[in-house]
C-alpha cells in the first residue's frame, strides 16, 4: 500500500475515532446532564406549587388571626349578635376568599358558622372538619384538612380580644378550597403546566417521564399527616430537545472544522512531504531497477526532505566511487585468480612430468627389476619413491583446492555404491591403521542404496576423512565408518574416532585451506591442511554438507550427507528413514 493511501486511512480512521469519541461523549454525559436538568427543574417546579399552596394559608393565616382578634368576634362567640352573622355574609366571604368559617367553643364543638359556593356565592352546606375520624382542630394550626367536600386549606385561631386579652373563648376557623379558579390562578402565576388535586392514600411524591413532557408531584399533607393534596407540574421536554439538537449541532460543526483541517492537512502534507517523498521513492526505484548510480534527486525546497535528498546524492556519489572501487578490485580479483590458475597448471605439469619418473625409476630401483641391488639400495629407492608420492599428493589436493574455489570442479557422475566405496577405501587404508595401531572397522547396512555421484570424488572424501582420522588417533584407539540413511532418504556417511579430538573454537580453522590448529598434540602430525577443507568442498559440489562433532580428548565424528535427490532407491533401503 503507497504512502499517500496510508495517510488517506489514517485521517479517515482519525475522523471515525474523533466521531466516536464525541458521539460516547455525547451519550454518557451531554444528554445524561440535560435529561437530570429537565428532571430538576420538573422537581423544582412542583415545589413551587406546594410553596404557593403554603403561601396561600400564611395569607389565610393572617385574614383568620385578624378576625380572632376582634372585640365584636369576642363578643359574638357569646352573645351570637345577628348583625355580625349578616356580616360575614356571602358578599365578605368571597371577597376575602373564603369558602367556609367555623366557630368553635372551648370544647371544640362547631357552635356556628357559614359556607358558600366559590363559584356561586351561594350558601351550600358546612363540610365536616371531622370527615376523616381524627381528632379536632386546635387552635394556632393551619394547613390541609380533609372534609366530606373534599381537601381544603385552614387556619384555626383562638378567640381573643382586639388587645389579645382573654381569656380564649373559642376558636375560629377560615378555610378555602383549592377549586378551579384558585388553580387557575396559580397557573396564571406559575404556569400553565401547574395543577392541584385531592390525594388518595397511596400518594407519593414522584416523576413520570413522557416522551414530550415530565409530570412532578408533591404531596401534601393533611393536619393528621396524611396525603391530602398533589401538587403537580407538567414540563415540557423542551431543554433536552434543545440540549440535544445544540449537542449535535455540536458534533457536527466539530466533524465539520477537523475535515476541513485533515483537508487542509492533507494539501499541505501532499505539497510538502508525500511528494518529495514520492520522487525520492522514483528515484530509489528507478537505481534499483536499473542499477545506474548516476541519478540523483532534485533537493529542491527546504527543511527535512530537502536534506534528505541530499543526503541521499551523496550517499549515490560515495556509492558509485564504492563500486568503481570495487569493479576494479574484482577485475584485479579475476586477472589473480586467472594468473594463480595459469600458474597452477604451468607448476601442475612442470612438477608432474618429472615427478613421474622419479615415481617410476624409484620404483624399479627397488624392485630391482634390472639387477640385484643392495638392501640399503633398495631402502633408499623405496624412501624416494613414498615421497615422490606423497608429493604428488600434495600438488593433487593442492590443484582440486585450487579448482573448488575457482567453483570449476567437474563432477563426472555415474551411479556409485556407497558401501563399495567405503569398502575399497578402507583396504586402501587397512597397512596404514595397522602401522599406527589403530583398529579401522566399517558398519554398513545389507540393503544401502546407490547414489548418483562422481565416484572418483567420493572415494577422495572418503579417503581424506578416513586417513586424518587414522592419523589423529592415537595407537590402541578405533576408526569406525558407518552408513546409512536419514529421514529425508538422504544418504550419509559418518567416520568416528577416538582420537584426540578438535576444540569448538577450533573447527572453522580445521576447515580453513592450509589451517594448522595451534595445539601441541596436532603439531606432532604433518600435513599440508587441506584434507578437511578439500572434502567439504567436494561435498558442497554435490549439494551435500559436512558436518563435525568433537570433544578434545575424546574424539571426532565428522558426517557428510548427500541431497536426497541423488539417492537411486534400488531396493527398499530408505524406505523407512533409516
Amino acid at each position: 500500500m503507497s504512502l499517500q493511501k496510508r495517510v488517506l486511512l489514517a485521517m479517515a480512521a482519525l475522523i471515525t475515532v474523533m466521531v466516536a469519541v464525541n458521539i460516547v461523549v455525547l451519550r454518557e454525559t451531554v444528554l445524561p446532564g440535560y435529561r437530570h436538568l429537565e428532571l430538576d427543574e420538573a422537581e423544582r417546579a412542583a415545589r413551587r406549587v406546594a410553596d404557593a399552596l403554603r403561601g396561600d394559608v400564611v395569607a389565610l393565616t393572617r385574614t383568620t388571626n385578624d378576625y380572632a382578634r376582634w372585640d365584636e368576634t369576642y363578643r359574638f362567640i357569646v352573645e351570637f349578635s345577628e348583625s355580625y352573622a349578616n356580616d360575614l355574609n356571602p358578599l365578605t366571604l368571597s371577597n376575602l376568599d373564603i369558602d367556609a368559617v367555623y366557630f368553635l367553643d372551648t370544647e371544640g364543638r362547631p357552635v356556628w358558622g357559614r359556607a358558600i359556593d366559590p363559584e356561586t356565592m351561594e350558601e351550600r352546606p358546612m363540610p365536616r372538619l371531622d370527615h376523616t375520624g381524627g381528632p379536632g382542630i386546635p387552635a394556632g394550626t393551619e394547613g390541609v384538612v380533609v372534609t366530606d367536600a373534599g381537601p381544603m386549606l385552614f387556619s384555626a385561631r383562638p378567640i381573643l380580644t382586639s388587645e389579645g386579652g382573654g381569656p380564649a373563648r373559642g376558636t375560629l376557623i377560615f378555610a378555602r378550597s383549592p377549586g378551579p379558579d384558585r388553580v387557575e390562578a396559580l397557573r396564571d402565576r406559575l404556569g400553565p403546566g401547574v395543577d392541584v388535586r385531592p390525594a388518595d392514600a397511596s400518594a407519593a411524591d414522584g416523576l413520570r417521564i413522557g416522551e414530550t413532557s415530565i409530570v412532578a408531584t408533591q404531596v401534601i399533607p393533611d393536619l393528621h399527616g396524611k396525603p391530602a393534596l398533589i401538587a403537580e407540574a407538567t414540563l415540557e421536554r423542551r431543554i433536552s430537545a434543545l440540549g440535544e439538537r445544540a449537542a449535535w449541532f455540536g458534533v457536527l460543526s466539530l466533524i465539520a472544522v477537523g475535515a476541513a483541517d485533515i483537508i487542509l492537512m492533507w494539501i499541505l502534507l501532499r505539497h510538502l512531504v508525500l511528494r518529495p517523498i514520492g520522487r525520492l521513492t522514483g528515484s530509489v526505484l528507478s537505481v534499483s531497477s536499473s542499477a545506474d548510480l548516476s541519478r540523483r534527486v532534485a533537493a529542491g525546497g527546504g527543511g527535512e526532505l530537502a536534506l534528505l535528498a541530499t543526503e541521499f546524492n551523496r550517499m549515490m556519489d560515495r556509492l558509485e566511487t564504492m563500486m568503481a572501487t570495487a569493479e576494479a578490485a574484482r577485475d584485479d580479483a579475476v586477472r589473480a585468480s586467472r594468473a594463480k590458475s595459469d600458474f597452477l597448471a604451468t607448476m601442475s605439469h612442470e612438477l608432474r612430468t618429472p615427478l613421474n619418473s622419479i615415481i617410476g625409476f624409484s620404483q624399479m630401483i627397488r624392485d630391482a627389476e634390472l639387477a640385484p641391488l643392495d638392501s640399503r639400495y633398495r631402502d633408499f629407492a623405496s624412501d624416494v619413491n613414498d615421497a615422490g608420492r606423497h608429493l604428488l599428493r600434495v600438488i593433487n589436493d593442492v590443484l582440486d583446492m585450487a579448482r573448488a574455489e575457482a567453483d570449476r570442479i567437474e563432477l563426472r557422475e555415474a551411479t556409485v555404491d556407497v558401501g563399495a566405496a567405503v569398502v575399497s577405501c578402507l583396504r586402501i587404508l587397512l597397512p596404514a591403521a595397522r602401522q599406527a595401531e589403530v583398529t579401522l572397522r566399517s558398519d554398513l547396512p545389507g540393503d544401502l542404496p546407490c547414489v548418483r555421484a562422481d565416484d572418483v570424488r567420493l572415494r577422495q572424501i572418503l579417503m581424506n576423512l578416513v586417513a586424518n582420522a587414522v592419523k589423529f588417533t592415537p595407537a590402541g584407539g578405533r576408526v569406525v565408518v558407518r552408513a546409512g540413511c536419514d529421514e529425508r532418504g538422504a544418504v550419509r556417511v559418518e567416520v568416528e574416532d577416538s582420537g584426540i579430538g578438535i576444540a569448538a573454537d577450533d573447527i572453522p580453522k580445521a576447515l580453513e585451506p592450509f589451517g594448522q590448529i595451534d595445539s601441541a598434540r596436532w603439531r606432532l602430525h604433518q600435513g599440508t591442511g587441506l584434507g578437511l577443507p578439500l572434502a567439504k568442498r567436494l561435498i558442497e559440489a554435490h549439494g551435500g554438507r559436512l558436518d563435525i562433532e568433537s570433544q578434545p580428548g575424546v574424539g571426532t565424528r565428522i558426517t557428510v550427507t548427500l541431497p536426497p535427490e541423488r539417492t537411486l532407491y534400488t531396493s527398499g533401503a530408505c524406505a523407512a528413514g533409516g
